[in-house]
């Protein structure tokens, strides 16, 4: 696992090896929401967890993370999305880009009384790159 801290990535120091299924996914990236909401009350800057997946057994963990990534464009997973009222959107090339996204669909969804739009971003890993990238 890395950070971005200080226009630097630091790594973390933690090595995650066998998780198991989309169960074990979704265990973990409820643990790292946890940590990262354990630690985000500070004067630094806005932490995020971001899960990557490809499949079907990701989409739980995609969805509930800050930034879930579909790389791909797997058919089964927005089959999926749409069936339970996910968004898919195009991945932005700057985190800047994706929580200016985030904060208007959040500020339309409250104006029209309606809950924020629960997404995830699709893309291809040059896209992918250029979004952390832009977390330095």
């Amino acid at each position: 696992a890395a950070e971005a801290k200080g226009g630097g990535l630091l790594s973390t120091g933690t090595i995650v090896v066998n998780i198991r299924g989309a169960a074990g996914k979704l265990e973990l990236t409820r643990r790292l929401m946890g940590e990262r909401l354990a630690v985000d009350g500070g004067a630094g800057g806005r932490k995020a967890c971001v899960f990557v997946g490809d499949s079907v057994t990701d989409f739980r963990s995609m969805v509930e993370s800050d930034i879930g990534v579909l790389m791909g464009g797997s058919k089964s997973v927005h089959a999926v999305a749409q069936l339970v009222g996910v968004e898919v959107h195009p991945l932005p090339s700057s985190v800047d880009a994706l929580w200016r996204a985030d904060e208007e669909a959040r500020e339309q969804a409250e104006e029209e009384g309606r809950a924020p739009p629960r997404r995830i971003f699709a893309g291809e890993w040059p896209q992918l790159g250029a979004l952390l990238d832009s977390m330095r």
